[in-house]
């Protein structure tokens, strides 16, 4: 625990990146924390003392996983091992249930710095915790219809651009009229205001702004923002009611930074607060920033100053909303208060470093400051369309995002979200290639510890830095400034037809098919030459995804740059002539075999691209009839080339697209037989497929390590699991099988992992649950609504429509999938001969992790179960589901509890078996590799 703690201490160069010194600081006060809460006491007054210690076995084992992930500066595992202690954490505080509904105030008004601003004029905050920021704006419009009874609507006036969810929320309050602040022509805005209001008499009830706008559709540049003066002008110019209230949004601000501290110490608003005329209200969602940018709670925290006597109604109508929606969970409760009880001031330090990478990505780039953008990079009238990717200016102090565009794509092109959506694939990919290792994620949210990004409105993306190191900050901006030199090469009309947005979109699709190519036209974008080598890989993966021209144009270069013809340039043209289109019209047998070739490329997409599809083999049979070819055996012969060694689900993937595919021509058509001999030839492989048991054979150790990583491609589709669980039930005859069993040998020499085979036979036969049933619109609906209605009673469940379904889709087969995924990894771990003495410990280190993480995804993902029995189940979810639906709903609820049943009944179930299983290895991992 010293190493840990001493993390958060000035280091050695490669020991000092902000994620190590930060998260480490702040998970350290949280350990420190728990005996300040009597959390020993409290499980063992619950008799979970045995609970406990394993949980803190597991902790301890995590804070050496990351104390070494940290020396050896792997960022990304250190924030796995970062996730799992914090998993932990919060497990144990929701256990305890150390905290009341009222301590979380107490705590707040101890902890947050800005609480004691106005005691000396006898204002005291009042702190609240809702179920989300949202949840704590609407509150704040309650509290107002309490205190003025409900009479008529609310005069609003909201910061422009503010944060879209506040002004979606203020647009759902029933006859409200809504006024709009201007930050950078405010005076005029005030004008109008005044001649709005002026009309009618009326006065301003509330004002709703933020200290740092988020990402803005309508924003051309970004600046620090002056809320102060706009409350100000707002009372001194006499356009607000005798009983003001202002909501101000400080979710990305610091929670303990200046900004709150002079709004209320400023003479002009403490003097309105103090007369009972001036109410103001801090909200915030409880996002990463004061969870340390793990995502295991969900609320909002509200902090009110003012008069009691005054706004007493007002506090009354916050309080209590009469909407379900406001009931807060005890997970979260917990949770939260803890966090903010033992790490205010590390969560603050963790915002503020977060803001600092931010910054250092703002500000032009220099010898000094090298993960900066470069001065041309930066979006204004004088730069629109120089680089494909451009930064919005941006001077806020505070700000947390970079907001990128791109001139190169016209929104108004029909395939400008395809293009969009290709660019954020091949980012997510391009990240995780050898040698890479960035640990960015496309998480739909920030405030993480790691860097995300997003896309927002459809044409734009919104890239959060994280705590990473300085050199991960250099690395990111030098693949923005690779995907800029690699689009220039875009920057032509297509020749096919459109404009530059159709090449850049027909590019992008390229790159996220091959995102290798990148850092290759990258160079090319750049003016560099490419070699032989770069060359062949560059127009070999253009011409494949049907970039011909740009193909054409890599090979004239590089015969441009060796003047005279040599062997290089004869190779590539007998090599590449075969496969790049010498012109748009022309037609030969190289050409149909790219379409073909596309085809089944398009075939194997998981949402098809049914237009796609249909255009190429429209064009196929027309090629195959030009180039007088019997047309259903040339195109069947090449597009089912390799579909062998496709996984099942994907073959069952490709044969619902053909039957598609086949129904959209009408019945005569060349296209529609081509496409149901293809059906049929992928069906007999289908067949076929099944037919097979495909165990693998070996010793235990590779026959159950091949068997768990087939599985793990074959539960693609429902047939795909059916195979898969059939493999598997074999498998488990075997091992189960009498003394000659696998079981048998493996018994002898580890007990525990017997147990959980013979655990686990009998819970996943039952998982072959009709997930179908949950999959149509009306039973969708109800979900999604139940979600809404129910999430407070049900621990666990999102109130987020898209969680819900999430969860739904995810499971059963999810939790089968995580104890495929953990036992492949142990065995290929154990079945891997370590190099030298070192390489053999850090073996037992990572097998004694796979088993302990094994062991709590599966707790977890049962968890996961039980929740979406509850909901499938509950009678109230029942009443809403379409009458069509209701018996397929009942019958996937009967299967559901029998898993459930078969998982947790009896002293040596699945979950018992596989949390000894993860003992026995994480104290003991020579015994378990000993069996290799």
């Amino acid at each position: 625990m010293t190493e840990f703690s001493a993390l958060s201490q000035p280091q050695e160069d490669r020991l000092d990146v902000p994620m190590f010194k930060t998260l480490s600081a702040v998970t350290t006060k949280m350990l420190q924390g728990f005996e300040g809460i009597g959390l020993f006491d409290r499980m063992e007054e619950k008799g979970l003392g045995d609970l406990l210690t394993y949980q803190l076995n597991h902790i301890q084992a995590g804070v050496q996983s990351a104390v070494g992930f940290a020396k050896g500066g792997d960022q990304n595992a250190f924030l796995g091992a970062m996730n799992l202690i914090q998993a932990d954490i919060a497990n144990l505080v929701a256990l305890a249930e150390p905290f009341g509904q009222e301590d979380f105030n107490t705590v707040m008004k101890g902890v947050a710095g800005y609480s004691k601003v106005l005691e000396t004029r006898g204002i005291e905050p009042e702190f609240m915790l809702k179920n989300s920021g949202m949840r704590g704006l609407s509150s704040v419009i309650s509290g107002l219809e309490n205190m003025r009874g409900r009479e008529g609507p609310l005069q609003i006036a909201v910061l422009e651009n503010s944060y879209y969810e506040s002004q979606i929320n203020l647009g759902h309050a029933k006859g409200n009229t809504t006024h709009t602040v201007s930050d950078t022509n405010h005076g005029q805005s005030i004008i109008g205001i005044g001649e709005a209001l002026g009309e009618s008499g009326a006065k301003l009830d509330l004002f709703v702004a933020e200290f740092h706008h988020n990402i803005g559709m309508g924003v051309s540049e970004y600046a620090d923002l002056n809320v102060l003066g706009q409350v100000k002008s707002l009372i001194q110019n006499d356009l607000v009611s005798d009983r003001f209230t202002v909501a101000i949004d400080n979710t990305i601000s610091d929670p303990d930074g200046t900004e709150i501290r002079e709004l209320l110490s400023d003479p002009v608003v403490a003097k309105a607060i103090e007369d009972g005329k001036l109410n103001v209200v801090f909200y915030r969602s409880a996002q990463k920033f004061d969870m340390a940018g793990f995502d295991n709670y969900n609320g909002g925290i509200t902090a009110s100053f003012n008069k009691s006597e005054a706004f007493g109604d007002f506090m009354n109508g916050m309080r209590s909303t009469g909407d379900e929606g406001d009931k807060i969970s005890s997970f979260n409760l917990q949770g939260l208060t803890y966090l903010q009880s033992t790490a205010r001031s590390e969560l603050s330090a963790y915002r503020n470093g977060i803001v600092a990478n931010t910054r250092m990505m703002l500000d032009p780039q220099s010898e000094t400051n090298r993960p900066g953008f470069a001065t041309d990079s930066f979006l204004r009238p004088d730069t629109v369309g120089q680089r494909f990717f451009q930064v919005t200016p941006n001077s806020d102090r505070g700000a947390v995002f970079v907001d990128l565009r791109s001139a190169f794509i016209d929104p108004d092109n029909p395939k400008a979200e395809d293009g969009y959506s290709s660019l954020f694939n091949l980012i997510n990919k391009y990240v995780v290639l050898p040698g890479k290792d960035m640990p960015l994620q496309g998480r739909a949210s920030f405030g993480f510890a790691h860097a995300n990004i997003s896309t927002i409105g459809g044409d734009r993306f919104r890239f959060n830095p994280g705590l990473e190191s300085k050199e991960t900050m250099i690395a990111y901006r030098e693949m923005f400034d690779t995907i800029n030199d690699a689009m220039s090469l875009a920057d032509y009309p297509d020749p096919a037809g459109g404009d530059i947005s159709a090449t850049a979109i027909k590019l992008l699709s390229a790159l996220d098919f091959n995102p290798a190519l990148l850092d290759i036209l990258g160079k090319a974008g750049r003016g560099e030459a490419l070699d032989f080598n770069e060359t062949r890989a560059a127009v070999a993966g253009l011409a494949q995804s049907g970039v011909h021209d740009l193909a054409n144009r890599l090979l004239q270069r590089f015969d441009g740059q060796n003047q005279l013809l040599n062997h290089e340039q004869i190779q590539l043209r007998e090599e590449l002539g075969r496969t790049v289109k010498p012109s748009p019209s022309g037609v030969t047998r190289a050409t149909f075999n790219d379409h073909a070739i596309g085809l089944r490329d398009a075939l194997m997409k998981p949402d098809l691209g049914k237009f796609e599809a249909r255009a190429l083999l429209s064009t196929l049979t027309g090629q195959a009839m030009a180039l007088d070819l019997d047309a259903a055996r040339e195109i069947m012969a090449r597009v089912a080339n390799g579909l062998e060694n496709l996984s099942h689900g994907t073959l069952e993937k490709i044969g619902g697209h053909l039957e598609e595919l086949a129904k959209s021509f009408p019945d005569g058509d060349v296209r529609k037989q081509v496409a149901n001999n293809l059906g049929e030839r992928v069906n007999s492989l289908i067949e076929a497929r099944a037919s097979t048991t495909g165990l693998p054979t070996g010793t235990p150790a590779t026959r159950m390590e091949g068997h768990f990583t087939a599985l793990m491609i074959d539960t693609g589709s429902e047939g795909g699991v059916t195979h898969g669980f059939g493999l598997l039930q074999t498998e488990m005859n075997q091992m189960i099988g009498g003394e000659t069993g696998v079981l048998a040998e493996i018994d002898r020499k580890d007990t525990s992992f017997g147990r959980l085979a013979a655990a686990m036979r009998p819970a996943l036969s039952a998982i072959g649950t009709n997930q179908a049933a949950l999959a149509s619109p009306g039973v969708a609906t109800a979900l999604d609504r139940f979600a809404r209605d129910h999430h407070g009673e049900i621990l666990g469940l999102s109130p987020n429509s898209g969680a819900t379904l999430s969860l739904v889709n995810f499971l059963p087969q999810g939790f089968v999938r995580n104890m495929q995924f953990g036992l492949a990894e142990m065995f290929r771990t154990a079945t891997k001969p370590p190099r030298d003495e070192q390489d053999a410990q850090s073996q037992r280190t990572t097998i004694a992790n796979q088993a302990i993480e094994l062991q709590q995804k599966t707790v977890s993902a049962a968890s996961n179960l039980k929740i979406l029995a509850t909901v499938v189940m509950h009678p109230d979810f029942l009443d809403l589901v379409p009458s069509e639906d209701r018996p397929a709903v009942e019958q996937f609820g009967a299967s559901l509890a029998t898993t459930l049943s078969e998982i947790t009944r009896g002293p040596d179930n699945l979950l018992v078996a596989v949390t000894g299983f993860a003992q026995d290895v994480s104290q003991n991992p020579e015994a378990f590799l000993a069996r290799f």
